[in-house]
C-alpha cells in the first residue's frame, strides 16, 4: 500500500475504543504520508497535500473523540475498582467474625481467602484510589490474627480443662465407684481426646498439645487399672450385698405383715395406707434383690407371703368398709352435732349487748338445733360404748357453756337498756336543772334544811358533817360516802327514803393551824397598855390587841371578850407581886382558845364545865381543888381569879365564873352562883347584882421577866368552802340540785365580798370540783351505739377574775373545769377528754355574785350544747396591807353544767381558793 493509503487506513482505525499503539501508528503513518509528500517520490504532490491536510484534520478529530471516550472509560474503570473493593472489604469483615473459639478450619480458611481476595481487589487498583484501603487492609488482617488467636487459646484452654477434668474423674473411679462414676470417668477420657483433636489451631509439636497427649495415654491406663480394681472388688462384694438384700427382704416381711395385721375393722385411713405402703416396700425389696437368685430359699417364701397378705389386706378392707357402712349412721350424727354446735358458736359469738332481739332469736333457735342434735348421739343410751359416752358429753358440755353465755347476754342487754334508761333520767334532771337553777347557790327545795358552815363543825372544832330536815331538827340518816372524794375534801352521805341522797363536801382543815404573830410577852401584851382604875388605854401597836380586837379574830370568829392588861398603873413595876394579864369578860364566847389554857390536867373538852369562886379559890362542884400553881396561859404560869365589876370599875366577891367551852373550843365565861368552896350557895348572889363577871389571869412575872417569856397560839380553821348536791332517783322522774357556801369570816355572818367595785388588777383562784355525770362510752366497733354510764366525778377548776370592770360588779371572771375523774368507777369510765370552759360572766353584781354560760372545749358530738354557771365570792384580802385596792376575794364558790355532746353530761359544783401570787 502506498503511503497515502496507510495513513488514510491508520487514522481511520483511531476511533474511540482504540488503544495507545493504534493511535501512534495512525501518527506514524500520516509522518510517512508528510515524508513522502516532501520527497515526491511516487505520489501526485498536489493531491497528497490535499489528502495530508485531510487526514491530519481526521486524526485530531479522532483523538479528541478517543480523549473523551477514554477519561469517561477510566472513570468506570475507577467505579468498578471501588466496588469490587468495597464488596470484598465488607465479605471479608463477615469472614473474620465468623471465625470464633470453636470456629472450624473451614470458616478460618474462608477468612483467609476473603483477605487475600481483598488484597488483590486493592493490588489491581490504581494507587491514587486505594491508600485509605490499604489501611483497612491492615486492621482487618489484625483482627483477623486476633480471631485466630483467640480460637487458638481457646483450644488450648479447652485441651488444659479437659486434661484437669479427666484427671479428676478418674481419681474418682474408686472400689466402691458407682456405674454413674465409671461413665463419667469414660466421658471425661473422651472429652480430652476429641479437643486435642479439634485443636487444629496448635501445632502438633505445641507443649500444651504434647502434654495434654501424654496425660491422655497415662489416664487410659490409670482408668483401665481402677476399673479393674473396681471389678475384683465389686466381685468380693457380692457375698455382702446378698446377705443385704436378704436381711432387707426379710425385714420388709416382717413389716408388711404388722401392718396388714394392724388393718381391723375400726382402722383409721392412716392404718390402711400404712399397710398398702408396707406391701408396697415388700414388692420393691424383692425387685431390688438381683444379687439373690430366684430360687433363694428365701426370696421364694418371701415371695408367697408377698401374695398371701395381698390377700388378706383386701380381706381386711372389705371388712372395714362394711364396718364403716354399719357406723356411718353414728358419723353423720356427730357431724350433725359439730355442725349445729359451729353453727350456735358462731351465732352466740357475734351477740354483744347491742344486739337485737332477731339476733337473739336466731342464736336462741341454732342453740335448740344443738340440743337436739347432740341428744341424738348413740352416747345418750345408757349401754353406749366410752367413746360414744364421751362424744355425747362433749357436745352436751358446748350447748351448756353456750347457753350460758346465751343468758349473759340477755342480762347484759338487759342491763345496758335499763342503765341507758337510768342515764336518760338523769340527763332529763340535768335538763330540768338549767332550767331551775338560780343565783342563790342553795337547794331549791322545802324539805331540806340548806347546809350551813357550822354543819361541818364538830364539838370543839373537829370536823362533823351534819345534814338536816327542813325543820333543822332531824336528822337525815348518815351513811358511809361510798366513794372516793378530792384530795383536801371531806364528805358526808345522807338519805332519806330510797333513792334520795344529800352528799356535802368540805375543804375544812381538822388540824389547827399555828398563827404568824411575835413570839415575845412584851411586843404581844403592849408597852404601854394599861387598864386601871376605871381608864382603858390600849397600845395601838400591842400585837395582843391587834390580834384579838383589830385582825385576825374578829375577822375569823367575831368579838373577842377580851381585856389586856399591863398589870398596876405604874408602867415602872419590877416587883414579882402579882398582876393582871388578860381579862375574860362574861358577854359571849372569848378569843381564849382551849390550846391557849392548861389547866393542870383538867380537861374542859372531857368536863365540858368550870367553876371558880370569887375569892380565887378554883373547883368544880362535887370535886377536887384545880391546883393554881398548875395553870398555864400560852405557856406561862398564871394564876385564876373571878371578880365581878360594874362600870364604875368597883369590884365585889358575890358569886363565881363559870367556864365551859364554845363549838369550835373558845373559853365562855358566864357568871355562876358559887360559893368559894365550890359549893352552890341556897341564898342568892350578894354583891354588884348587875355587874359583869371576869375570869382573870394574873402573873407574878417581873416586868423584865415577861419581857423575855415567848407565846404561841394555834386556831381552828375559819376559811372553808362546803358544798355539795342532791340526788333524787326516786320514781320515773329524777332530780338533781346543788349548793355551795364558804366561810371567810365570823361564824354566823355571810362573809360575801361586798368590796368588789373598789378592787383593780386580777387575781386567780384554783380548786376543786364534784359532781354528777353521764358519760356515753359505747363498746370498740360499735361507736354509733348509746351505751349510758351514771356516777359522780371531781375535777379540776382554775378560775381568773380581772377586777375594775365596767359592769355593776366592777368585775369578770372566766376559767376552765378539767382533769374529771370518776369517783364511782374509775376503771369503767373514763372522762379524760372533757374539759368544760366557763365562759366569761356575763352578769357581775356588787356582792360578788355572778352568773355565765359554758361550753365543751373539744364536743363530743354536734349535739354539744350551752350550759350554765353561776358563782359568788367569799372574804378579803385585807389582813397584810393597809390599802384596800388589792384587798381581792379569798375564795368563790359555784355551780355548773356542762353538755360535752353525745349525751355526755354533767351538773357539778366548786370551790376555789386565791392563789398565792
Amino acid at each position: 500500500m502506498d503511503a497515502e493509503a496507510e495513513a488514510r487506513t491508520a487514522v481511520a482505525a483511531v476511533t474511540t475504543g482504540a488503544s495507545d499503539e493504534v493511535v501512534m501508528e495512525a501518527d506514524a503513518a500520516v509522518a510517512a504520508l508528510k515524508a513522502a509528500i516532501e520527497n515526491g517520490t511516487d505520489i501526485d504532490v498536489d493531491v497528497a497535500l490535499s489528502e495530508l491536510t485531510a487526514l491530519k484534520v481526521s486524526l485530531g478529530i479522532a483523538k479528541d473523540s478517543r480523549t473523551t471516550t477514554g477519561e469517561a472509560r477510566e472513570m468506570a474503570e475507577q467505579d468498578r475498582q471501588r466496588m469490587a473493593i468495597t464488596t470484598t472489604e465488607a465479605e471479608a469483615r463477615t469472614a473474620i467474625a465468623a471465625v470464633t473459639t470453636d470456629a472450624s478450619d473451614e470458616v478460618v480458611m474462608a477468612a483467609d481467602e476473603a483477605v487475600a481476595a481483598l488484597e488483590a481487589a486493592i493490588e489491581s487498583a490504581d494507587e491514587d484510589l486505594v491508600t485509605d484501603d490499604i489501611n483497612n487492609l491492615d486492621a482487618i488482617e489484625s483482627s483477623l490474627d486476633t480471631a485466630k488467636n483467640a480460637r487458638m487459646e481457646a483450644q488450648r484452654t479447652a485441651i488444659t480443662d479437659a486434661v484437669m477434668a479427666v484427671r479428676t474423674a478418674v481419681g474418682a473411679v474408686t472400689d466402691t465407684a458407682t456405674d454413674e462414676v465409671v461413665m463419667a470417668a469414660d466421658e471425661a477420657v473422651a472429652a480430652l481426646e476429641a479437643a486435642i483433636e479439634n485443636g487444629t489451631a496448635l501445632a502438633e509439636n505445641n507443649v500444651d498439645v504434647a502434654t495434654a497427649k501424654g496425660t491422655l495415654d497415662t489416664i487410659k491406663g490409670s482408668l483401665a487399672t481402677a476399673k479393674d480394681s473396681r471389678m475384683a472388688y465389686m466381685e468380693a462384694e457380692v457375698t455382702t450385698r446378698q446377705e443385704a438384700q436378704r436381711m432387707a427382704i426379710t425385714g420388709a416381711v416382717t413389716a408388711a405383715q404388722t401392718a396388714v395385721n394392724a388393718v381391723m375393722d375400726t382402722a383409721t385411713d392412716e392404718v390402711v395406707m400404712a399397710a398398702d405402703e408396707a406391701v408396697a416396700a415388700l414388692e420393691t425389696a424383692l425387685e431390688n434383690g438381683t444379687a439373690l437368685a430366684e430360687d433363694d430359699v428365701d426370696v421364694a417364701s418371701a415371695q408367697v407371703t408377698l401374695n398371701d397378705l395381698k390377700e388378706s389386706l383386701a380381706t381386711a378392707k372389705d371388712s372395714l368398709m362394711a364396718y364403716r357402712e354399719v357406723e356411718g349412721m353414728k358419723d353423720m350424727a356427730e357431724s350433725a352435732a359439730e355442725t349445729a354446735r359451729d353453727s350456735a358458736r358462731a351465732r352466740v359469738d357475734a351477740l354483744n349487748k347491742y344486739s337485737t332481739g332477731a339476733d337473739q332469736q336466731a342464736a336462741e333457735s341454732a342453740l335448740i338445733a344443738l340440743r337436739e342434735a347432740y341428744e341424738a348421739l348413740p352416747g345418750a343410751e345408757e349401754e353406749a360404748d366410752e367413746d360414744d359416752k364421751e362424744t355425747y358429753q362433749t357436745y352436751k358440755t358446748a350447748y351448756d357453756t353456750l347457753n350460758a353465755e346465751l343468758r349473759q347476754n340477755e342480762e347484759d342487754r338487759t342491763e345496758l337498756m335499763q342503765r341507758n334508761d337510768l342515764a336518760s333520767r338523769w340527763i332529763s334532771a340535768m335538763d330540768q336543772w338549767n332550767d331551775n337553777h338560780t343565783i342563790s347557790l342553795q337547794l331549791n327545795r322545802t324539805d331540806i334544811h340548806n347546809p350551813e358552815n357550822d354543819h361541818v363543825i364538830g364539838e370543839y372544832s373537829s370536823i362533823e358533817i351534819s345534814a338536816f330536815q327542813s325543820d333543822a331538827m332531824t336528822n337525815f340518816v348518815n351513811l358511809p360516802i361510798g366513794m372516793g372524794t378530792p384530795e383536801g375534801w371531806k364528805a358526808g352521805r345522807f338519805e332519806t327514803d330510797s333513792g334520795q341522797s344529800l352528799k356535802i363536801f368540805t375543804n375544812r382543815s381538822d388540824n389547827f393551824s399555828s398563827l404568824d404573830v411575835t413570839d415575845k410577852w412584851e411586843e404581844f401584851w403592849g408597852t404601854t397598855n394599861n387598864r386601871g382604875n376605871g381608864t382603858d388605854v390600849r397600845s395601838t401597836t400591842a400585837e395582843m390587841s391587834k390580834y384579838f380586837e383589830e385582825g385576825y379574830h374578829k375577822y375569823a370568829f367575831g368579838k373577842s371578850y377580851v381585856d389586856i392588861l399591863r398589870g398596876a398603873s405604874n408602867a415602872s413595876i419590877t416587883t414579882d407581886a402579882a398582876q393582871e394579864v388578860i381579862r375574860i369578860a362574861d358577854g359571849g364566847t372569848s378569843a381564849i382558845h382551849y390550846t391557849d389554857l392548861d389547866l393542870g390536867g383538867f380537861d374542859l373538852r372531857e368536863e365540858k364545865m368550870l367553876k371558880i369562886g370569887t375569892a380565887g379559890v378554883g373547883g368544880v362542884e362535887g370535886q377536887a381543888e384545880i391546883k393554881l400553881e398548875d395553870v398555864k396561859l400560852f405557856g406561862q404560869e398564871v394564876t385564876l381569879s373571878c371578880t365581878v365589876r360594874d362600870s364604875n370599875g368597883d369590884v365585889s366577891n358575890g358569886g363565881g365564873c363559870q367556864v365551859s367551852l364554845s363549838k369550835e373550843g373558845f373559853i365562855k365565861v358566864t357568871r355562876a352562883s358559887i360559893t368559894d368552896t365550890g359549893a352552890t350557895p341556897t341564898e342568892p348572889l350578894t354583891g354588884l347584882a348587875n355587874g359583869t363577871v371576869y375570869l382573870n389571869f394574873l402573873t407574878d412575872d417581873t416586868r423584865a421577866e415577861l419581857n423575855e417569856a415567848t407565846i404561841s397560839l394555834t386556831r381552828p380553821d375559819s376559811e372553808y368552802t362546803v358544798m355539795g348536791y342532791w340526788m333524787d332517783e326516786e320514781g320515773s322522774i329524777y332530780n338533781v340540785d346543788t349548793f355551795a357556801t364558804a366561810r371567810y369570816g365570823p361564824a354566823g355572818e355571810t362573809g360575801i365580798t361586798d368590796n368588789t367595785k373598789q378592787l383593780t388588777g386580777s387575781a386567780t383562784y384554783n380548786g376543786d370540783a364534784v359532781g354528777v355525770y353521764v358519760l356515753n362510752a359505747p363498746m370498740e366497733g360499735h361507736e354509733m351505739e348509746t351505751d349510758l354510764y351514771n356516777g359522780e366525778f371531781e375535777a379540776a377548776v382554775e378560775l381568773t377574775a380581772s377586777f375594775n370592770a365596767d359592769n355593776d360588779g366592777g368585775f369578770t371572771v372566766s376559767g376552765t373545769i378539767d382533769d374529771f375523774i370518776s369517783l364511782t368507777n374509775p376503771d369503767r369510765d373514763t372522762l379524760d377528754d372533757w374539759t368544760l370552759l366557763l365562759n366569761g360572766s356575763t352578769t357581775n353584781n356588787s356582792n360578788g355574785s355572778f352568773t355565765g354560760t359554758t361550753a365543751a372545749e373539744s364536743p363530743m358530738g354536734d349535739d354539744a350544747g350551752i350550759g350554765d354557771w353561776q358563782g359568788q365570792f367569799y372574804g378579803k384580802d385585807n389582813l397584810d396591807t393597809t390599802g384596800t385596792t388589792d384587798d381581792h376575794p379569798l375564795a368563790v364558790v359555784g355551780d355548773f353544767s356542762g353538755d360535752f355532746g353525745n349525751s355526755n353530761r354533767a351538773v357539778g359544783v366548786f370551790g376555789a381558793e386565791k392563789t398565792e401570787e
